[in-house]
């Protein structure tokens, strides 16, 4: 697979055999791919030593199945460093019980905090390493387990928080709203609705927040006061936004000016941070309305100051996932979206021109002023946008919407230009069988961002593509559509470390297989999602059933 995240390429698909089956990753390779993904239950540390001081120290994490991996080092704490260290793979809970007591019989166990038995490790590596003696060679792997030095893996907590969910509506004519801004005031902490307009966001330290912020494109913001005795099943409405056109003058005979100025503006407009936002990302695909593969996960999006206007050292890491596959024996394609959860930086318009936004781009591009419209209970330009040369790729066209007052991208609507299929398919297609006909109908995006202090941060991203596939010989194509869609649920701008490269989601990865099939209703723990339709919970039901 070759992708390229560019004007000509933002979004990609693969589709193979299904029957080609998976390679199973061997427990080394599990270990280093993904122990540091799961959450760590137990830590001990053994009170038995003797003269020679040497202590066992264990770190224990447990799969999402229930299945246990554990980490057994044996340190000297006076000069020697690690002297040995091994791991026990994806025990059951009875072998991991008999494991732990067995080693209690000669060490004494006590539980520990994560952070002591993580420093008592290191700190005996890093004094021998100062005189000279390396690690143990199996910590090569067990280290994984453990942890790397200077890493912070979140100890498992008791729930902490609150949940608040609900649904919102058009005050008028009470049609439900879908991918509704709902956000804790002077918070970074938010979700969007669901295309049924429903929404739960999860808030820590509840004593401290009162009310949720409402914002939808078109309508006045709602500002909720919360009761703590009435968290769940909220009606919230939002009134429509009558456009006074006289409004809006500045500029208005010039449209590719305001553009122009709002790419000017954005190292001003945008974060001069290092960022880390935690998000939510979903993938799925339908075959016809039936959905044949659900994927989902938390992600860590590191973005570097947007005064760089640059990705390249930008980088996404999946924290936790899962994912449910059709087993029906007609579903003989498997279709999967290269780069995934990557769009939450590709597709990050502002900040990488490439995709829409270089200036050279623009020249082939005619620009129109469009009926302005109210985000945020501010008052924005649209300009939409249409291709004006043929070039050997295919371009875009869409709307792009631009604060009045501040000139900041509020949101983009974008399509790709199905004038010429060859193109299209170059676009979208990565790979696919030999003898499959492939016929794109849509390639299309939505990005949004919000105004947090002053400063202009990413919001939601959706990508939706639509095609048709047949095989040569047969009467009757069969249509698909890929969906995936992040949304960013928290931000932290203070002191954040860019991910590891061995920890990041590539451009050529595809999402599906890099999380584990493990559903269960509290997966997700604390983190925000976006909530499943009732469609899609429907799905997920048939698709547990079909695995059983």
């Amino acid at each position: 697979w070759i992708l390229s995240h560019s004007t000509k390429s933002i979004s990609k698909i693969m589709i193979k055999n299904k029957a080609q089956k998976q390679k199973l990753l061997s427990p080394e390779a599990y270990i280093k791919e993904k122990a540091r993904q799961l959450p760590i239950v137990e830590c001990y540390i053994g009170t038995k030593w003797d003269y020679m001081g040497e202590k066992t120290v264990i770190v224990t994490r447990q799969h999402p199945q229930g299945h246990f991996t554990m980490g057994v080092y044996l340190v000297d704490i006076y000069c020697k460093g690690l002297l040995h260290s091994e791991y026990f793979f994806n025990m059951n809970h009875d072998d991991y019980e008999m494991m732990v007591k067995r080693i209690d019989m000669d060490e004494d166990l006590k539980k520990a905090a994560y952070a002591d038995a993580h420093k008592l490790v290191y700190g005996a590596i890093d004094f021998a390493e100062a005189v000279g003696i390396d690690s143990e060679d199996s910590f090569d792997i067990t280290k994984y387990i453990l942890d790397e030095k200077k890493e912070e893996i979140p100890f498992a907590e008791e729930n902490t928080y609150i949940t608040v969910s609900g649904v919102v509506k058009d005050k008028q004519n009470r049609r439900t709203l879908e991918y509704v801004n709902v956000s804790v005031p002077g918070s970074s902490v938010g979700t969007v609705t669901n295309a049924d307009g429903e929404f739960s966001l999860k808030i820590e330290d509840a004593e401290m927040v009162f009310a949720l912020e409402i914002s939808h494109i078109g309508y006045h913001n709602n500002r909720v006061r919360l009761d703590k005795e009435h968290l769940s099943d909220l009606k919230i409405y939002l009134t429509p936004h009558a456009n006074m056109l006289n409004e809006i003058v500045v500029y208005a005979h010039n449209p590719r000016f305001i553009v122009e100025e709002a790419i000017r503006k954005i190292p001003v407009n945008y974060s001069n941070k290092n960022n880390m936002l935690t998000g939510f990302y979903r993938e799925t695909v339908q075959k016809g309305r039936r959905y044949i593969n659900i994927s989902e996960a938390i992600i860590d999006v590191y973005k570097t100051s947007y005064e760089d206007m640059t990705t390249t050292r930008d980088r996404v890491q999946v924290l936790k996932g899962r994912r449910r596959l059709s087993q029906r024996a007609s579903d003989t394609l498997g279709v999967k979206l290269a780069g995934g959860p990557t769009l939450s930086i590709y597709v990050d318009i502002v900040k990488n021109q490439d995709a829409l936004l270089d200036v050279e781009t623009l020249n082939y591009y005619d620009f129109f002023m469009e009926e302005p419209v109210q985000i945020d209970n501010r008052q924005q330009y649209v300009i939409s946008f249409r291709p004006r040369v043929v070039l050997p790729y295919a371009l875009y066209y869409g709307k792009l919407y631009i604060d009045r007052d501040k000139l900041s991208f509020t949101r983009a609507e974008f399509s790709l230009s199905m004038d010429n299929k060859v193109k299209a398919v170059q676009a979208i297609l990565a790979k696919k069988p030999y003898g499959l006909r492939f016929k794109p109908q849509e390639l299309s995006f939505l990005v949004t961002y919000k105004d947090v202090d002053g400063k202009t941060f990413l919001n939601y991203i959706r990508n939706r593509i639509r095609f048709k596939c047949d095989w040569k010989r047969k009467l009757f194509s069969t249509g698909y559509t890929v969906l995936s869609e992040m949304v960013a649920t928290d931000r932290e701008e203070n002191n954040v470390a860019i991910i590891p490269g061995k920890m990041a989601f590539h451009q050529k990865d595809a999402f599906y297989d890099k999380v584990d099939e493990y559903w269960s209703e509290d997966f997700w723990g604390s983190y925000n999602i976006i909530e499943p339709t009732e469609s899609l919970e429907n799905a997920v039901h048939k698709l547990k059933k079909q695995s059983r």
